[in-house]
């Protein structure tokens, strides 16, 4: 190619300044090898972007050859002209390109005579691809066709970079979505006015609206109104500083009417270049909220179980010389004497305050006990002796233990306590109608009632069923405080559950109630259940 045909090849030029102009990426790359290919009358032209950062491979962008493009493919550098050029260096062969480098099998398999090549550098000037041209005929050298070589470097090195830069943007906002899709937090972006510019994903599953639901609606709807103002005041300062925000509570109304709580924080995010927003982190924490109020409630019946235990440890060790006295009285009277009615009377009435004295002390936990290892069949079977004799005939009683049961360590006479309490509640829950009461154990590997995080393990699981006037949300809630009862004054202690609940809370038990109005009760008691070494053996084995 002489100097002649580069010369008159400037329209040509202009022709490709013109299309390269608005191309970016790719495109431009192609563009560009195929434009000066053609106004230089060259064989190939390429671009190629360095691959690793030893600069030992590259990878070509775009090679035109005069019969158009051919596939992209990656190459070793070592021991080629692009060597040099990767390294930052001009690589300029007119002729004889193969004898200088024998190794090169694509000079030899394209049959290349002239090489020229020049380095594509980034903004900081590092080189980051090669632009190179190759010619089956010598290449004569001119000062314009360098000049066009640096001029179309400088620019496409330009490009490789922000080509690269958003690549990488690409990459992150890939990774940016999966982690949202994944994420089991709300996520929501809003404007100062707190209209919802985005939701994530997980929106469906946090608040039952899919995102473009909420799109376009105020955050405020969603909230409770007496929590407005102060997230209003919240949001404003967080609009005006650009650290996190500080983390508040509230709750969130979901598609199907239910109130959520939710654990929120929100931080500045640029919506649009000059468009100040809020990106807020909602995370749904009503779970947590159920497992504190039910700890909170265990612990206000643990210390109401306290309390009570020592009132009725004083009052048990009055008692004692009461009955005493009472029985002397009675031995110094005659058996005829009219005052012996009284005293039987009194008796009688001293023992029943005993009893529920030894209830009391029973949920206070500070009567003693004799746990022993034990088969939950055979105490549900004593205690069902006794039940049967204490509910009227029109009750329907019926057990089922299943067979091969893992033995419990507990103690068989608060056990029986458990079962007769259960039992009789469900009775007077009847008010005298017909019914029927089931007992059912079992055993059973799960995660615990109000349990998250810890394994499943092995319980024998005690269900007691039966088709009574059942409970509303409010009782239910109630059922195993102390003293707390539905029946009439005189009727009873409202101890008989509270009592179960703290028998089977020593036994690291756990206890649920099931019920609806007009639906029945089912009670179910999980006890830890005694694992064998050999089993635990077997179980991993297979």
């Amino acid at each position: 190619m002489n100097e002649k045909r580069v010369k008159t090849a400037c329209g040509q030029f202009r022709k490709l300044v013109a299309r390269t102009s608005a191309a970016t990426g790719l495109e431009f790359f192609r563009i560009l090898t195929e434009e000066l290919a053609q106004a230089l009358g060259l064989k190939y032209a390429l671009v190629s972007e360095l691959t690793d950062a030893r600069m030992e491979r590259a990878r070509t962008l775009a090679i035109y050859s005069g019969h158009g493009h051919l596939p992209n493919f990656e190459y070793d550098l070592v021991g080629t002209p692009c060597e040099n050029v990767s390294q930052g260096k001009f690589c300029f062969y007119a002729s004889d390109v193969q004898k200088s480098f024998p190794q090169d099998r694509h000079l030899v398999e394209m049959g290349i005579e002239g090489y020229l090549g020049v380095p594509l550098r980034n903004s900081a000037g590092e080189a980051v691809g090669i632009f190179a041209a190759l010619h089956d005929k010598p290449i004569a050298e001119s000062e314009d066709l360098l000049a066009v070589f640096d001029i179309f470097a400088a620019r496409a090195g330009l490009e490789l970079e922000r080509l690269r830069i958003e690549t990488m943007l690409h990459a992150s906002e890939r990774r940016f979505k999966s982690l949202l899709e994944c994420g089991t937090d709300l996520i929501l972006a809003v404007d100062r006015d707190g209209i919802i510019q985005y939701a994530s994903p997980s929106s469906l599953r946090v608040s039952g609206y899919r995102p473009e639901e909420v799109i376009g609606k105020s955050a405020f709807d969603f909230i409770p109104v007496p929590d407005r103002a102060h997230l209003l005041s919240l949001m404003c300062r967080a609009l005006e500083r650009p650290e996190p925000g500080p983390l508040f509570e509230t709750r969130l109304l979901r598609k199907d009417g239910v109130w959520i709580d939710v654990e929120s924080r929100a931080n500045q995010i640029y919506i649009e270049p000059h468009n100040v927003g809020l990106v807020v982190n909602c995370r749904d924490i009503t779970d947590r909220r159920k497992a504190e109020q039910r700890l909170i409630h265990s612990q206000r019946i643990e210390t109401i179980g306290e309390i009570s235990a020592g009132i009725a440890h004083e009052f048990k060790n009055l008692l004692v010389p009461i009955l005493g006295s009472v029985e002397l009285a009675s031995l110094d009277l005659a058996e005829s004497d009219p005052a012996q009615k009284q005293l039987r009377q009194a008796v009688k009435s001293i023992r029943v305050a005993r009893d529920l004295v030894q209830q009391i002390l029973t949920f206070g936990r500070q009567a003693g006990n004799a746990r022993a290892e034990a088969n939950l069949g055979a105490v549900l079977s004593d205690a069902l002796r006794m039940l049967r004799v204490a509910v009227p005939k029109t009750v329907e009683i019926t057990h089922e233990i299943a067979a091969d049961l893992p033995t419990v360590i507990v103690d068989a006479g608060q056990m029986n306590q458990v079962i007769m309490n259960l039992g009789i509640n469900a009775w007077q829950a009847m008010e005298g109608r017909l019914g029927w009461i089931s007992f059912k154990l079992d055993q059973v590997e799960c995660v615990p009632p109000g349990s998250s995080g810890v394994s499943p393990s092995r319980f024998v699981r005690l269900s007691v069923t039966d088709n009574g006037k059942g409970m509303d949300t409010a009782t239910r809630a109630r059922l195993f405080e102390p003293f707390f009862t539905t029946k009439s004054p005189g009727e009873g202690t409202g101890l008989g559950l509270s009592v179960v609940h703290g028998i089977v809370r020593t036994h690291n038990g756990f206890i649920e109630a099931q019920s609806e109005v007009g639906k029945g009760t089912i009670f179910t008691i999980l006890l830890p259940a005694i694992v064998r070494i050999s089993e635990t053996y077997d179980s991993e084995r297979k």
